[in-house]
């Protein structure tokens, strides 16, 4: 995330500041209490499953917490979080037995904020479950599930899916042209959804 972006962001302005100042608590504490919700609803988008996305949630929450002081800061603290929470649900997916309920108990100070995040944003989710047009989502695969809710249900500009979505560092021209390709993924992802819809009469 660059520079202007970061200082756009109320947010990420104040996390910073306390990043700046060796203050790993209260950064964490503000970046789950402002993003939690969202990570959560991007777990649950990924797995499918709100009882695999509080386990992955809880899970993230641990390595964030384990990994903030090494948080290099070259992307948005959401950026980062994001990540950290995508790379867990796929270890998820690639290994459903290893799952575990979370206790949070190696979340530090996160866990209390995490656990209210958790109880807030599960009615949201068992509505959203429900919703029919979901239905239609569970037939993509969990990297298209990944670029549809960063994109559509989180509004992430492209700059960051990118970075989401790719672990390697890449230079500015290869994140362009990545940007670029996954405008037409999505382009080709939201044709192929519109035509499903319409052959299932949720669209006219």
């Amino acid at each position: 995330m660059d520079g202007e972006s970061t200082a756009a962001n109320p947010v990420e302005a104040s996390i910073r500041e306390r990043l700046c100042a060796g203050d790993l608590t209260e950064a964490a504490k503000l970046g789950l209490s402002a993003y939690g919700p969202e990570l959560l609803r991007f777990a649950a988008a990924m797995l499918r499953s709100l009882d695999a996305a509080e386990d992955a949630f809880a899970e993230a929450c641990e390595k964030i917490w384990a990994g903030l002081p090494s948080f290099r800061r070259d992307a948005s603290f959401r950026t980062w979080a994001f990540v950290v929470v995508r790379r867990v649900c796929f270890d998820h997916l690639r290994c459903p037995r290893a799952r575990r309920q979370a206790p949070l108990s190696a979340a530090g100070p996160l866990s209390g904020i995490a656990a209210q995040v958790r109880t807030a944003t599960q009615p949201f989710l068992r509505t959203d479950v429900k919703d029919r047009l979901r239905t239609l989502r569970e037939s993509l695969s969990p990297e298209e599930q990944a670029l549809l809710s960063l994109r559509i249900d989180r509004g992430l500009p492209w700059s960051e899916i990118a970075v989401i979505l790719h672990d390697e560092v890449a230079d500015a021209a290869e994140r362009k042209r990545r940007e670029a390709g996954l405008r037409k993924k999505l382009e080709r992802l939201k044709e192929r959804l519109r035509e499903v819809a319409k052959k299932e009469g949720l669209l006219e």
